[in-house]
């Protein structure tokens, strides 16, 4: 009999026994196995009612609110569960799933201790665990874990992706490269979204923007909102000098990921590429809203305020940048910028004049080669 004949049996039992515990709870699984989670949310919540004591069907519950996109709500149930004494290593992994997704990765980790400890039955729970490590930037400790998980299963194609992301942030891209191609074997098809940006970022560091083009449209076809896809695509559209469409992506980009300083930082780049000062300067003030001790930021906003010829303000801002991290970028290319052009009446007119293309260093390597390796380099960070 087919699923959906099954559960038309099973309502039309509930009819004439609307109370039966036992059919809810069947029905309420097929409903849920079915994809039809409202159906499953009315059942579970019927179940509930009869039986408030009953932690399976309030798992369930959590479970069908989960999968149709409440998280609040499963995340209530699971943390209520957890709060009396309910310990399995699936309710863990289920609520520390939902505080992820709201981006809670540190209280995430907290429910984790044991994640490796389970990975061969429970890989997914292990996953996470790098996930939440990533997010907070403790990447070394994200990687030996999931080298350590590899050694026991080694064709671990999401974990390979995984660490292909890893690698990026530690600027190993060979490494990386080796992890995103092995994901890509091991997987039956083309969907490994961190492998396929990693790919894209190993390009856009080679200065390939149409390799890292087509890497990218292949990520956001399959996730449309991953952020981390469009800053890459974005900054592909840089190295090909399309600043309009540039700007268009990374502002995709900040819908999905809101907080990436990197992605505010480059943005404020791209819109001084484009003669655009007042935008420039309202996007890099909303990136220190988000967080005023990031060194970066200060250094593009004494480039600003050298363009507008502030210069003492610029001054203080090289100074913070550099204070923040004496090997912040912005800041030391501000700083140069500042004893390149003192006393120079045209600084300004200058400085706005094809900005993205002055020549650094002895290698004259563009600053939007250097500033997009850069920032690709911890895409997944700040």
């Amino acid at each position: 009999m087919a699923a959906s004949d099954q559960l038309s049996r099973y309502m039309d039992y509930l009819k004439l026994d609307p109370n039966n515990f036992n059919l809810i709870k069947e029905a309420a699984n097929s409903a849920y196995e079915l994809g039809r989670y409202e159906e499953a949310i009315n059942l579970s919540l019927k179940g509930a009612e009869l039986h408030p004591e009953d932690n399976g069907m309030q798992n369930h519950l959590a479970l069908c609110y989960l999968s149709s996109g409440k998280w609040s709500d499963a995340s209530d149930i699971f943390q209520r569960l957890v709060n009396e004494g309910e310990n399995s290593p699936e309710l863990r992994y289920n609520l520390a799933f939902c505080l992820a997704l709201e981006d809670k990765h540190r209280e995430a980790l907290l429910l984790l201790p044991d994640a490796e400890d389970h990975y061969l039955s429970i890989p997914a729970m292990a996953h996470l665990k790098v996930r939440a490590l990533h997010y907070i930037a403790e990447i070394d400790e994200a990687i030996a874990l999931g080298e350590r998980l590899l050694i026991l299963n080694p064709e671990d194609a999401v974990l390979h992706g995984l660490l292909s992301t890893l690698y990026i942030d530690s600027e190993d891209f060979e490494q990386s490269k080796i992890h995103a191609e092995q994901a890509i074997a091991l997987g039956s098809n083309l969907k490994n979204i961190d492998a396929i940006s990693s790919l894209g970022t190993i390009a856009l560091s080679d200065q390939d923007d149409n390799k890292a083009t087509e890497y990218f449209d292949k990520a956001l076809q399959l996730q449309p909102k991953n952020g981390r896809a469009w800053l890459g695509l974005g900054m592909a559209n840089m190295l090909k000098n399309d600043l309009n469409s540039a700007e268009k992506n990374f502002e995709h980009a900040l819908i999905h990921m809101p907080e990436h300083l990197g992605t505010w930082q480059i943005l404020t780049w791209c819109q001084l590429a484009k003669n655009e000062l007042v935008k420039a300067e309202n996007t890099l003030n909303k990136s220190l809203l988000i967080d005023h001790n990031f060194a970066e930021s200060h250094g593009v906003l004494a480039i600003i305020q050298l363009i507008k010829g502030q210069t003492d303000l610029a001054n203080e801002s090289v100074q913070r940048a550099l204070k923040l991290d004496p090997q912040s970028f912005s800041g030391l290319y501000a700083k140069s910028l500042i004893l390149q052009h003192a006393g120079k009446t045209d600084a300004s007119e200058k400085l706005m004049q094809n900005i993205l293309d002055a020549p650094l260093g002895g290698n004259q390597n563009s600053l939007r080669s250097v500033l997009i390796k850069n920032v690709a380099a911890k895409s997944s960070i700040h």
